[in-house]
């Protein structure tokens, strides 16, 4: 397991945690917020709006963060799969896509990290710190994550400088792995749709 920061989960730990999680709207949620980065609040604020770029639909989610500051963030093919499997783009526009509380959320990821044999201190912004570790991990520069990430300061962050020496090496092969699973979960999906 690793040692890196308390903060962030590797995709091995990632996986195992959606692997326990069985509620499909919560395993939307989970996806969403670790391959988007955001924040619960931006969660939870996402509308079936908030996912059409001009006539695509699919490539980016427009997320509304602190202080109403907008940012788009790409879409991964597991986010494409987790808003098929709840439907989302069969709801109205403005509709919100989860209407869930946060404390529920907070109180439903505990119990989920417990099933899964995980970490008890990690949050809902544990995905956020999972993120933003990836991309830094994967090779984005900074100044690219600090805009992603919805930050005003740069300094917030360098927080996620954590990942040295050989830990890049295990987290880009991690990286690596987790797409391809990802592309198998998308060629599952677009089989299932046939």
């Amino acid at each position: 397991m690793d040692q890196i920061r308390k903060g962030w989960m590797s995709e091995l730990q990632l996986q195992e945690f959606l692997a326990k999680e069985k509620a499909i709207e919560y395993w939307a949620l989970w996806a969403v917020m670790a391959d988007c980065g955001l924040r619960i609040s931006e969660a939870l604020g996402l509308r079936v709006g908030d996912l059409i770029d001009g006539d695509e639909i699919g490539k980016v989610v427009k997320i509304t963060g602190k202080r109403a500051k907008v940012r788009n963030v790409g879409m991964t093919a597991r986010v494409r799969q987790a808003f098929m499997r709840i439907g989302t783009l069969e709801r109205i526009h403005h509709e919100r896509i989860f209407k869930k509380a946060a404390r529920t959320v907070q109180i439903r990821m505990k119990k989920t990290l417990q099933e899964a044999n995980l970490k008890s201190y990690w949050s809902p912004h544990t995905r956020r710190h999972t993120f933003a570790t990836r991309l830094i991990s994967g090779g984005t520069p900074l100044h690219e994550v600090k805009e992603i990430m919805g930050h005003q300061s740069i300094k917030t962050t360098e927080k996620y400088l954590h990942v040295a020496g050989g830990s890049l090496e295990r987290a880009r092969g991690t990286l690596e792995r987790a797409a391809a699973q990802v592309k198998a979960l998308d060629s599952q999906a677009a089989l299932l749709l046939e």
